[in-house]
């Protein structure tokens, strides 16, 4: 007889299968729970690396402000001295004919009274005296009340001006503070999660970029394919209208032939008839294309992204989604020529700027600092770099100036097709733009990356990529 199996045992046996079926649950999509667990604590990493650079692009749009109100101020402040100077000079030179009126211009008179001119000037007010003046005819009061007028709306402005770069410093320090602490927080993230995902974070990052980089490579890849059969359309177009204007100018000028008269005699005593050849003779002309020169055309616009409100170039750029997919876009260019849309049925695109030798200094000056560390809003060689002052510095040794803030260079500099990008463009990511890079071929970049980092070559995240541009 067979013993029951006992219920402790068939338990145990359940709990362990169990674990066994159970150990690596998935969602609908198919993906484990760790496996999502990692997208999740990717996805936080980014989001408080583009925090910090949002905060730090914040806080050096205030030192911007703050060092043009500055420059306003050290102006305003030069104008008033010279104002006050202009002044002066002229309630002297008005106190000095009161003086004059007092005393009679020949040292009797009132000035007896007083001791002499001197005696006169201490005894009485300059209003007083400005006022003898101009009673005198020596000057009119229009003149007088306009230059006070204007030094005291001059000092009106200044102090306006002083009071506004005085709220701006309190604003950049408290941007500066909360840069500070986001930088922290990026940092203590990626610190904890590099510490219990360790390999399976950057094979993650490594997925994405990989598959980003696919997708670019794909929408790169339609736009030229477009771009070549437009090109070849035109060319079609142009050779075949081209045979049609020469067949009409052959078939309606065709040339006078002579043919023998009807009958008999000598030919020398026929007078010839003059004939047209018959209707069905082939005409004879050049059939051969005349050479047709290539147009592009561009992809279709679909979202916008990274727009600048003082553009007029209209260039393909390659936008990422909330997914992180990457879809063609239309990018604002800052250049001052200007495109229509495919709405209007236009296909004219202007050309990206062409590349000159002074990307390829930039490039090596970006080289150069491989290995600075990161620091917000510092361009300083061989000290510290955030992203934009990185890409700044770069171009500026290349003798090409442009502003320490990722925004501003973006809508500073003449926009460039993600599809036509060079070494030394400079590549924009995040809505809003809050950080950029910059582009040394082989879909790789230098960059400043983020706090607790150092100046590095790294693939080109084309999932964040929301435009380009071409400084010089």
């Amino acid at each position: 007889m067979r013993r029951p199996i006992p219920t402790r045992v068939i338990s145990l046996v359940l709990v362990l299968l169990g674990g066994v079926l159970f150990v690596r649950p998935a969602n609908a999509d198919g993906v484990t729970g760790k496996e999502q667990e990692v997208k999740d604590d990717l996805a936080q990493i980014s989001r408080l690396q583009q925090k910090a650079s949002q905060l730090n692009e914040e806080y050096l749009g205030y030192l911007g402000q703050i060092a043009d109100l500055n420059a306003e101020i050290a102006t305003g402040q030069q104008q008033i001295a010279q104002q006050q100077t202009e002044l002066d000079a002229l309630q002297t030179q008005l106190a000095n004919v009161a003086v004059q009126q007092f005393t009679g211009g020949s040292g009797d008179g009132i000035a007896t009274l007083f001791g002499g001119t001197d005696a006169v000037t201490d005894g009485l007010s300059r209003q007083q005296l400005l006022g003898v003046a101009v009673n005198a005819g020596a000057v009119s009061t229009d003149d007088y009340d306009q230059l006070l007028q204007q030094l005291t709306a001059e000092q009106n402005t200044l102090q306006a001006k002083q009071d506004k770069a005085t709220k701006l410093a309190k604003q950049a320090s408290d941007a500066s503070a909360k840069t500070t602490q986001a930088g922290v927080d990026y940092q203590a993230e990626l610190t904890k999660d590099q510490a219990q995902l360790g390999d399976l974070l950057a094979q993650e990052q490594q997925r994405q970029l990989e598959a980003a980089a696919a997708a670019h490579a794909a929408d790169v890849a339609a736009i030229h394919a477009k771009e070549q059969a437009a090109a070849a359309a035109a060319k079609q177009a142009s050779a075949d209208a081209a045979s049609a204007a020469t067949s009409t100018t052959a078939d309606t000028s065709g040339p006078a032939t002579t043919a023998p008269a009807a009958g008999a005699g000598s030919p020398s005593n026929t007078e010839p008839t003059k004939t047209t050849a018959p209707a069905n003779a082939p005409a004879t002309h050049d059939t051969s294309p005349p050479n047709a020169s290539s147009s592009s055309t561009a992809a279709p616009p679909t979202s916008a992204s990274g727009s600048d409100s003082n553009a007029g170039t209209a260039d393909t750029a390659v936008a990422a989604d909330t997914g992180g997919n990457v879809a063609v876009a239309v990018d604002t260019g800052a250049s001052n020529d200007t495109s229509s849309s495919s709405d209007n049925g236009s296909s004219a695109t202007p050309s990206p700027p062409a590349v000159s030798s002074l990307a390829a200094i930039a490039v090596e000056a970006a080289r150069s600092q491989l290995g600075t560390p990161y620091k917000f809003a510092m361009s300083s060689p061989g000290v510290a770099f955030d992203c934009s002052g990185l890409t700044s510095y770069a171009w500026r040794v290349a003798g090409v100036s442009i502003p320490h803030q990722s925004a501003q260079q973006f809508a500073s500099t003449p926009h460039v097709a993600l599809s036509d990008i060079q070494p030394g463009d400079l590549l924009y990511y995040y809505h809003p733009i809050s950080h950029v890079a910059i582009y040394i071929g082989n879909g790789q970049v230098i960059q400043a990356p983020a706090p607790g980092k150092f100046v590095e070559i790294a693939p080109v995240n084309w999932g964040s990529i929301v435009g380009a541009s071409r400084p010089g």
